[in-house]
């Protein structure tokens, strides 16, 4: 089975099935199949769909499933953890103020 990103990257850019269907020249049922999973793309299709959402041919197809965008949201919203200098220490001006040297 292959897998499809198609209706992610139409909806995003605000294409109708039948606006994305002239721009590849097949037939708007076509694009349904197609997000459904009920067709798989010929390599010529796929080249072209690729083209007109201006991404790698591997971003709209894949033959594992895609991760959830709420996975990939999550990943991506995770704050870096911030490394610290030494024990109970913070790096940067914060640390400076949050650990002044001790007096002398």
């Amino acid at each position: 089975m292959i897998h499809n990103r198609l209706n992610l990257y139409r909806t995003e850019r605000g294409l109708s099935r039948k606006e994305l269907a002239e721009r590849v020249d097949v037939n708007p049922q076509t694009i349904g199949f197609l997000e459904r999973g009920d067709y798989n793309p010929s390599v010529e299709l796929a080249l072209r769909l690729a083209r007109v959402f201006e991404v790698p041919v591997e971003a709209l197809f894949s033959l594992d499933p895609f991760p959830s965008l709420a996975s990939q949201l999550a990943t991506v919203a995770a704050p870096a953890p911030v490394p610290a200098v030494g024990p109970h220490s913070v790096p940067g001006l914060l640390g400076h103020l949050l650990n002044p040297a001790p007096a002398s």
